[in-house]
């Protein structure tokens, strides 16, 4: 059941990512369906693009340098009403024309029900 600060998070997310109004292709790679071609042995995973809304973190909005990251890698965070697909480490989203690598994802909050993805962003 949610509580009075679950409810008063959620509608926090949900203004943040209206006010940034900025919008991201979200490509979600699936390996389960991917198509197998027995000629070669090949697997080419399935690639489904989504348009969202997407905000910077709040805090730093940037990763800092480390052993998987960089200086300017992003952690974006978006709503998770109304998606249509489980976001997953190893999708790409591409924000502004460049396109990032998605290194992590991380539900809030981390048991259902979930109001929003953080996600960390490596080039």
């Amino acid at each position: 059941m949610a509580t009075a600060d679950d409810i008063e998070f959620r509608q926090f997310i949900l203004e943040m990512v209206d006010e940034f109004d900025r919008q991201a292709t979200w490509t979600s790679i699936s390996n389960d369906e991917a198509d197998y071609d027995p000629a070669t042995g090949d697997a080419n995973p399935t690639d489904t693009p989504y348009t969202i809304d997407v905000a910077p973190a709040e805090g730093s909005h940037r990763f800092a340098p480390g052993a998987n990251t960089i200086e300017g890698d992003l952690v974006i965070v978006f709503a998770a009403q109304g998606l249509a697909f489980t976001p997953k480490q190893g999708d790409t989203c591409t924000l502004d024309g460049v396109e990032w690598q998605v290194l992590s994802v991380t539900p809030k909050p981390a048991t259902a029900p979930i109001y929003a993805w953080f996600a960390g962003l490596v080039r």
